[in-house]
């Protein structure tokens, strides 16, 4: 997994780190965010993609739901 973390870091830059114990990295763009999380024990990874048009589409759905449900009450 470190073989990947530095490519991802070579492609994309430094990234964002918010505990140094942590392994956990985010990198922010205008259209992408990637994070990489990575178990220190077993060294394996998970490296997540997410659209950020669809983020905050998916946000506002849960917005107006909430604002829908108090609404009822």
């Amino acid at each position: 997994s470190v073989g990947v973390f530095n490519s991802l870091s070579a492609a994309y830059g430094e990234p964002y780190q918010s505990n140094e114990y942590i392994e956990d990295y985010d990198w922010s763009g205008q259209k992408v965010t990637l994070n990489y999380k990575e178990n220190s024990f077993s060294k394996d990874a998970t490296i997540r993609f997410s659209s950020v048009e669809i983020e905050a589409m998916r946000d506002k759905d849960k917005e107006d739901a909430a604002k829908k449900a108090a609404d009822k009450f």
